[in-house]
C-alpha cells in the first residue's frame, strides 16, 4: 500500500516578529489609557470621601438631636486628637461639658481613618471643628468643605447654620483652590 503524497505544510503559530508587534501595540494603548485611568481613580476616591464625610456629618447632627448633647466632628489622623487634614480621617465625639469647651474628647462616637491618597479637602474658614448643638443646629457659621481630586476641584460639602448638610459634585473643572 502506498501512502499519499503530503506536501510540507507551513508551520502554524506566532513568530517572534508578530509577538513583538502585538506587545508594542498593547504597550502603546496602555500608555495612552493610563493617565485617564488614574484620573478616574482619583475621582472615585473623591466621590467616596464626599459620601463618607456627608454621611458622618449627618450622623453627627442626628446624634446631637437624639442624645440632646453637643457633638463635635473634627479632622483626625490618629483617631484620638483633632488634626488639620480631613482627607486623613475624622473623629466624632460628644462634648465633655455643657458648654462644649473641653478640648479633650471624653466619649468618642466614631473614628474614621483613611489611607493616604491624592484627594485633599480644603475649607473656607479657619474653624476645623464642626459642632452641632443639642437641637441640631450648627454651633458656628456656615461651613464649606471642598474636595479636590488631583489638582482639580471635584465636589463640595456645605453645612448651613441650621445644621443642614448637603453635598454636590461640581460640573465645572476648576483648579483646586478655595473659591
Amino acid at each position: 500500500m502506498q501512502t499519499p503524497y503530503c506536501p510540507a505544510s507551513r508551520p502554524t503559530g506566532y513568530g517572534l516578529i508578530e509577538l513583538c508587534a502585538t506587545l508594542a501595540v498593547v504597550g502603546l494603548l496602555c500608555a495612552v489609557a493610563l493617565p485617564s485611568f488614574q484620573y478616574n481613580m482619583a475621582r472615585l476616591r473623591a466621590d467616596n470621601l464626599r459620601m463618607q464625610l456627608h454621611a458622618t456629618l449627618s450622623m453627627a447632627r442626628a446624634t446631637a438631636l437624639t442624645r440632646r448633647k453637643r457633638t463635635h466632628l473634627c479632622p483626625s489622623s490618629d483617631g484620638t486628637t483633632c488634626g488639620t487634614e480631613w482627607a486623613d480621617g475624622w473623629l466624632l465625639f460628644e462634648a465633655a461639658d455643657k458648654a462644649g469647651k473641653d478640648p479633650h474628647p471624653i466619649v468618642p462616637l466614631m473614628v474614621e481613618r483613611r489611607a493616604p491618597s491624592t484627594v485633599r479637602v480644603l475649607h473656607t474658614q479657619h474653624r476645623l471643628r464642626v459642632q452641632f448643638r443639642h437641637d441640631g443646629r450648627n454651633a458656628g457659621r456656615n461651613l464649606s468643605l471642598y474636595i479636590c481630586a488631583g489638582d482639580r476641584l471635584h465636589s463640595e460639602i456645605k453645612v448651613s447654620i441650621t445644621g443642614r448638610v448637603r453635598s454636590n459634585v461640581l460640573r465645572r473643572s476648576l483648579r483646586c483652590a478655595v473659591p
